[in-house]
């Protein structure tokens, strides 16, 4: 007796009838299966996004040199309200006189030259002001990259600083 119904060990089963038992339990099988992959996604995306969304880091993702993410530090860094850097091309962001040293990475990354790149260069805020960063990126297929990246502005500052003391001396 199992879960209130009685089963009978003495019926006999047709090939017609195991044939069709087959195919329910295959397609059990496949939905048990669909539903754990779709819990483990779930589960992957709640990851990335907690720690996209507390890193203190700007976090991109860039398809085709346009914003299709933008994590709150990157809209922050930036100047950007939640949600307005979507679909913006991130070069407009790069100082010009720095923008080949940022598209030389990217580019590399998106031809399978390499799998990671990372460069020091001056992006703009949306107010005009330029900020030093510190960024790395690295392909996610064929059509996406993730950006991080910090600002640097104060090292830069306390390193030029530090240059013209010396020579000073």
């Amino acid at each position: 007796f199992l879960a209130g119904l009685a089963y009978d060990f003495c019926v006999r089963y047709s090939a017609e009838d195991a044939t069709i038992l087959q195919f329910v339990s295959t397609q059990v099988a496949m939905a048990i299966e669909r539903t754990r992959a779709q819990h483990a996604l779930r589960s992957s995306e709640a990851q990335f996004r907690t720690l996209a969304e507390t890193t203190p880091a700007g976090v991109m993702i860039l398809e085709e040199g346009r914003a299709t993410y933008a994590n709150p530090a990157a809209e922050a860094l930036l100047g950007f309200g939640s949600g307005e850097l979507i679909g913006v091309d991130v070069s407009a962001l790069v100082r010009s006189d720095h923008l080949e040293i940022m598209q030389r990475g990217v580019l590399a990354i998106e031809h399978g030259e390499r799998t990671a790149a990372q460069a020091e260069f001056m992006i703009k805020t949306r107010d005009g002001r330029e900020r030093w960063v510190f960024a790395s990126a690295g392909r996610i297929d064929e059509h996406r990259v993730v950006t991080t990246f910090f600002d640097i502005s104060e090292r830069r500052a306390a390193e030029n600083a530090l240059r013209e003391s010396q020579r000073a001396i």
